[in-house]
């Protein structure tokens, strides 16, 4: 079997990790280790890191996404090999949870190989940023 490359590797994980964010998020865990990190924020505000698989929980519980909808066909992948054979991922798109608009996100994904299987990745490191839409000023008036 051909050697997977690292897009294929991101193509694929992003494929399962938003499916999964939607379809099932109490179970999205499954891709962090105890010593993984995640920031979750929305804006410019300054987020603190969860570390963990409990504090992944419930940040990922927090979060509202069952049933929202992805997409990234309007956005970007990108991926690069790292050191020791990680995988960086970086997403962007809009995503859109029930009842409410689209918004734009990006969000950075660090895969480290598993040590039993290093074919295998988990997520080491993950960043998402809902990305706010500057306000225009134009003649005093402020437009969104």
């Amino acid at each position: 079997m051909a050697q997977m490359t690292v897009e294929v590797v991101g193509k694929q994980f992003v494929r399962k990790y938003y499916k999964m964010c939607s379809d099932e998020p109490e179970n999205l865990y499954r891709f962090y280790q105890n010593e993984s990190q995640l920031v979750y924020g929305e804006g410019s505000g300054e987020v603190e890191p969860v570390t963990g698989i409990e504090g992944i929980k419930s940040k990922i519980n927090s979060r509202g996404c069952k049933g929202a909808e992805f997409n990234i066909a309007s956005g970007t992948l990108d991926a690069q090999p790292t050191m020791n054979n990680g995988v960086m991922v970086m997403v962007t798109g809009t995503i859109t949870k029930k009842d409410d608009q689209a918004r734009q996100f990006v969000q950075s994904f660090f895969l480290a190989p598993q040590e039993k299987n290093p074919k295998s990745f988990f997520v080491l490191n993950d960043t998402f940023r809902i990305v706010e839409t500057p306000a225009v000023v134009t003649y005093g008036v402020t437009v969104r």
